[in-house]
């Protein structure tokens, strides 16, 4: 429980990745996705986090806002949008995937020194745990 509720509360604070812009968690994660493509649809990024399209719509509009990306024409689709990083937005991404080679090298080490048997048991306990959460959503 109590890591439930470290995982929830990451998701309440902000941080700086570069550009004194304050994101919480699932606006960096956005970035990161969005980093990820060189254009990426509204719908693609909505699938990928399962979340709406209305929401991630919302999230869009307060990046372009901020300068950290901006819409296109889909030009084998006049109607779609494509979204992609500004060179502001580009910044957060870069800083973000630094982040984590800085905060999580001690998990992945971690994790490096397990053999075949120890890792099946993680993931196997790690299902189950997702499974838990997602019934007290």
């Amino acid at each position: 429980m109590s890591l439930t509720e470290k995982a929830t509360q990451s998701g309440k604070k902000r941080i700086d990745f570069g550009t004194d812009l304050y994101l919480f968690r699932s606006e960096i994660h956005t970035i990161e996705i969005i980093g990820r493509t060189n254009g990426i649809h509204i719908s693609e990024i909505a699938r990928e986090m399962g979340v709406t399209k209305g929401a991630i719509s919302q999230r869009i509009k307060g990046f372009e806002s901020k300068g950290l990306i901006v819409k296109i024409a889909d030009p084998e689709n006049y109607s779609r949008i494509l979204v992609t990083l500004t060179g502001k937005g580009r910044k957060c991404f870069v800083a973000h995937d630094q982040y984590h080679k800085e905060n999580d090298k001690e998990m992945f080490d971690y994790l490096d020194k397990l053999d075949e048997n120890e890792i099946k048991t993680i993931e196997e306990f790690l299902v189950q745990a997702n499974q838990f959460c997602e019934r007290h959503i």
